[in-house]
Parts: structure tokens; sequence; C-alpha cells
């Protein structure tokens, strides 16, 4: 979880002038005195990492990767950025690819056995745990 949220501060940094959004602003991660990403997150952060693990299942499998790697994009990014690579000509590429998420099955079943109403109630409760409400 570390290198896929180190991956998502690391993008948020480099993007955070090109196109802001709430996901590129660097104080929603939970940073340690020495300016890196802390070991543990924010509550702000979980609702990221839930986004990813639904919709791009692929990042997590990217980090995985990356930890038997031993690499962090933030590392890789640096690296670029102090030894930039020659310019080059524009390059235009078209990916097809099938998305291979193991729990797109299970959600498939669960909606229609159960209603979609179920899932969104479980994910209010997980909601007011991480955000509970102030009096």
């Amino acid at each position: 979880m570390h290198n896929l949220r180190d991956a998502d501060f690391a993008t948020a940094q480099f993007l955070w002038l090109r196109s802001p959004s709430i996901w590129t602003v660097s104080n929603i991660y939970a940073l340690g005195p020495d300016g890196k990403l802390a070991e543990g997150c924010r509550p702000i952060e979980t609702p990221r990492i839930f986004y990813d693990l639904d919709r791009m299942f692929d990042n997590l499998r990217g980090a995985r990767d990356r930890v038997h790697g031993e690499t962090l994009v933030s590392d890789e990014i640096r690296k670029r950025q102090e030894n930039p690579p020659p310019p080059q000509d524009a390059v235009v590429r078209l990916e097809i690819r099938v998305h291979t998420n193991p729990l797109r099955p299970a959600e498939f079943r669960y909606v229609p056995q159960h209603g979609p109403f179920v899932l969104n109630s479980v994910i209010e409760k997980l909601f007011d745990e991480l955000f509970p409400p102030t009096d």
C-alpha cells in the first residue's frame, strides 16, 4: 500500500502545476519530517485508495511489481528530473487493454443478488467510521 500511495503522491506533485485537482493537492498526503511519504495515511487518502482498487486495479499490480524491484515512483521521477532524457519527437500510442480486476466478477454477482443499496450502506458505514460527524 505504501508503494501505491508513493506513486499517487509523486504523481500528484508532478501534475499539480499541469492539472490541479483535489487529488493533486500534496497536503492530503501524510508526510514525515523529511518531506517523504509517511508510513501511515490521512483519512482523506482512503477514498483515493479505494478508488484505485476499484477502478484502477492495474495500479495495485504495478505497485506490487515495484515492491519486488525495490523501486518507488518518487525515486524514479527524482532521477528523471536530475538527468532528463534528450528531447524526442512526439509519439502517439494507442493501447487496448483488458481489465482483469479479480473483484469485478464478485461485484457483478453481488449487486444483482443483494441490490446496490446494501453495498452503498456498507460504504456509507465505512465512510462514517473514517470521517465521524462532528458536533
